[in-house]
C-alpha cells in the first residue's frame, strides 16, 4: 500500500503563496489518475441531540465525449472543457432530519478534470422546505449559473428540466488568472484529500475554490497524526468486513478565506453540510476519509463518521 500511496501526488499548481493573494506558487504537475483513490462509495452519518445527518458520496469516471453532452451550455461564455479523455464526477446526497423543523435533502453532482481537479460544472438540487436546482458552469473568466424552480404545486411534481421559473446569473472571478490558475469546487476537496501523499506533501498548501457566489482561498494544514476509533462496513467485490478498531489517521484542516472586494459581503463556505472551517481525518494506511468534523447550521458542532466504504478492486482505474 505504501508504494501505491507514494505515487499519488506531487500535487498540481497551487495558486497562492501563504501570505499573499497576488503571487502564485507552483508545484510540479501530477497525473491524478482515478486509480490513485481507493474508494468508490462512502456513506457517513452523524447523530446528535438536535437530529440526524446522513451523507452518501459516489465517485465515477466517464469518457469526456459522453460527459460533454451533460454539461450546461453557457451562452456568450467560453466554457471550460475536459483536458483529457475522461472526467471525474462526485455525487453527494445529504439528508438532515432535525428534531425541530422539516427534513431537508440536498443532492450535488460535480464534474472535474482528474489531472488537476479543475472544476467543469456543479449541479445542486434541494428538496424540502425549499425546492430548487442550481447549475454552475465554470467558464474562462467566472461561473455561469442557472437557477430553476417550480412555479406552482403542479410543477413541483415534475423534473427540474420541466420547471419554468428560470433565472440566469454570472459571477466573474475577482482575482487575476495568475492568482488562481486552477479553480476547484467544494466536492473536489474530498477527492484531493483522498489522493494526497501524506509522506511527501508539504503543508500548508492553498487552493482556490468557488463555493456558491464567490471564490475562496482554502488553506489546508495537515500532517498531524491522531488515533481514532472507527466502526464501519468495508465492501469489496468479494467480501463485506466490519472494521472495528483503533487506527492512525492524518488530520487535514481546511480554513476558507473569501476572495472578495472590500465592498462585498463575504459568503460562508460550505462543505458536506458544514459551514466555515472543517477537518477531514484520513486513514493513514488506506487513504480513506473516516471522519469529517465541523459546524452545521442546524446541528452545531458535528462529527460526520464513516458508516460504509465500498473499495475499488486493486488496480482498477474505473469507478463505475
Amino acid at each position: 500500500m505504501g508504494g501505491t500511496r507514494g505515487r499519488y501526488l506531487l500535487l498540481f499548481l497551487i495558486p497562492f503563496l501563504l501570505q499573499s493573494t497576488s503571487q502564485a506558487q507552483s508545484f510540479p504537475a501530477a497525473n491524478m489518475e482515478l486509480g490513485n483513490v481507493s474508494w468508490r462509495i462512502l456513506s457517513f452519518k452523524a447523530n446528535s441531540s438536535f437530529g440526524k445527518l446522513k451523507t452518501d458520496v459516489q465517485l465515477t469516471i466517464a469518457p469526456a465525449r459522453e460527459a460533454a453532452e451533460l454539461l450546461t451550455v453557457a451562452p456568450q461564455h467560453e466554457a471550460l472543457q475536459a483536458s483529457g479523455s475522461n472526467i471525474v464526477s462526485i455525487r453527494v446526497r445529504s439528508s438532515a432530519d432535525p428534531l425541530l423543523g422539516s427534513r431537508e435533502e440536498l443532492e450535488t453532482r460535480s464534474w472535474f478534470n482528474p489531472e488537476d481537479i479543475s472544476a467543469l460544472e456543479r449541479v445542486r438540487l434541494r428538496r424540502g422546505k425549499q425546492l430548487w436546482q442550481k447549475s454552475y458552469r465554470f467558464v474562462k473568466n467566472g461561473v455561469y449559473r442557472v437557477r430553476k424552480k417550480p412555479v406552482d404545486e403542479h410543477e413541483q411534481g415534475l423534473t427540474p428540466d420541466q420547471w419554468t421559473s428560470v433565472q440566469e446569473a454570472f459571477y466573474p472571478h475577482t482575482v487575476k488568472d495568475s492568482a488562481c490558475p486552477v479553480i476547484l469546487e467544494p466536492n473536489g476537496l474530498l477527492y484531493l484529500a483522498s489522493a494526497l501523499d501524506f509522506g511527501s506533501q508539504q503543508f500548508p498548501l492553498d487552493v482556490c475554490v468557488f463555493n456558491k457566489k464567490q471564490l475562496h482561498r482554502v488553506e489546508i494544514s495537515g500532517g498531524l497524526a491522531q488515533a481514532l476509533e472507527v466502526d464501519y462496513l468495508e465492501k469489496t467485490q468479494k467480501t463485506d468486513t466490519r472494521i472495528q478498531k483503533r487506527i492512525e489517521t492524518i488530520k487535514l484542516s481546511f480554513e476558507p478565506h473569501p476572495l472578495t472586494p472590500p465592498d462585498v459581503e463575504p459568503e460562508t463556505f460550505s462543505f458536506l453540510g458544514l459551514k466555515g472551517n472543517f477537518d477531514i481525518f484520513m486513514d493513514k494506511t488506506s487513504g480513506i476519509p473516516v471522519r469529517v468534523s465541523g459546524a452545521s447550521a442546524s446541528f452545531g458542532e458535528a462529527d460526520i463518521v464513516l458508516d460504509t466504504a465500498e473499495i475499488k478492486p486493486r488496480g482498477d482505474s474505473s469507478a463505475e
